[in-house]
């Protein structure tokens, strides 16, 4: 049984619970309950388990190499920038993290299009204080297809709270972008500022599934955020309690769809149209986005989990994912399709 024991793979963000001759040993990994506010900047890294594909997100093992082919994606010419500008007194966030430039990835929940999408940064101190114009620059990548990137060069102005508001336009539509290496300097020489955070966009389309998975995505990609930057908000209650992987799904999707928060995600889509399986994932995944669905890994000794999926990889075949309670933490991660994987695929019905 020592022996058995010692070969048993222990994988994140799940219980491990084998049982033989009647005795049950439960080797606890990530699926703990929250019991402070964790993370430490950036996700912590640790050597990937064989054949999970899981890895440190921070290392963007996805992006091709910089002596790679460029490919600018291709505007959609049914689709016009329809993004609504900013109101003039839209509050800054009291809650941001305290660091030099922060992101307000949920200043842009109500800004949608279908081939642009807004970064919007804040100023809280540092060298870019006073700024009135600056210029952004990057590594722009298409996580549906990583192979697929741009160099990001534009300008932006700074208003007098401080708040950077640019628009990335000639993107495509249903799409989620990671930028990279982001450096925002001021046009006027006054000093730049380095950020080590990937930055995500994530583009709309024409139906009302299109725009919910915008919402669903970006929600759950702005908590990962807070995350990494301790700043996670006790009072939203997903991480308060054991098992809490599913809460966090559910409390993300909830806001846009029938499924109440804080209900167990896996039978909610099981009762409306059923668990797709790990190749249908790839088979789906190559024609249209998988932007906030759900995916549930249940493998007998193994251990069980729950997960949001940010994009499927064309290029890899792998998945980009928000995860609750991975490492005790919202995480970002990457993962290879495994057989265990079961696909659980918003439509137009699951709305509100």
């Amino acid at each position: 049984m020592a022996v058995f024991l010692a070969n048993m793979r222990m994988r994140r963000g799940a219980f491990i619970m084998p049982c033989l001759f009647g005795v049950s040993v439960v080797l606890l990994a990530a699926c703990l309950p929250a019991t402070k506010k964790n993370g430490s900047g950036r996700a912590p890294g640790f050597a990937p388990t064989p054949g999970s594909g899981a890895q440190d997100e921070s290392k963007n093992p996805g992006d091709p190499s910089q002596g790679g082919t460029t490919t600018r994606p291709s505007p959609s010419p049914d689709l016009a920038v329809t993004i609504l500008p900013a109101p003039a007194d839209q509050p800054v966030p009291a809650d941001l993290p305290r660091v030099s430039l922060a992101f307000d990835m949920r200043g842009t929940l109500e800004r949608d299009a279908g081939d642009a999408a807004v970064v919007r940064l804040v100023v809280l101190n540092g060298a870019l204080s006073g700024s009135g114009v600056v210029r952004l620059s990057g590594k722009l990548t298409n996580l549906r297809n990583s192979q697929e990137f741009r160099t990001l060069d534009i300008k932006a102005p700074v208003d007098r709270r401080g708040v950077i508001d640019a628009a990335i336009t000639g993107l495509v539509p249903e799409t989620v972008y990671k930028i990279t290496d982001l450096q925002v300097a001021s046009d006027a020489g006054q000093g730049s500022e380095r950020v080590k955070d990937p930055y995500f966009l994530v583009t709309s389309g024409p139906t009302r599934l299109a725009k919910a998975r915008r919402k669903i995505l970006l929600k759950a990609l702005a908590e990962a955020y807070d995350w990494d930057h301790r700043n996670y908000d006790r009072s939203k209650d997903y991480g308060n309690s054991g098992g809490w992987c599913d809460r966090f799904y559910s409390w993300s999707a909830s806001e846009m769809t029938s499924l109440k928060y804080p209900n167990y995600a896996p039978s909610y889509f099981q009762r409306n149209g059923g668990l797709a399986s790990a190749a249908d994932i790839k088979e789906r995944g190559a024609r249209e986005s998988l932007a906030g669905d759900m995916v549930r890994y249940d493998a007998m000794f193994l251990g069980n989990h729950t997960f949001m999926i940010i994009a499927f990889d064309q290029a890899t075949g792998g998945l980009w994912t928000v995860e609750g309670n991975f490492n005790n933490r919202v995480m970002r991660s990457q993962r290879q399709v495994e057989g265990a994987f079961k696909l659980g695929h918003l439509t137009e019905a699951m709305l509100r």
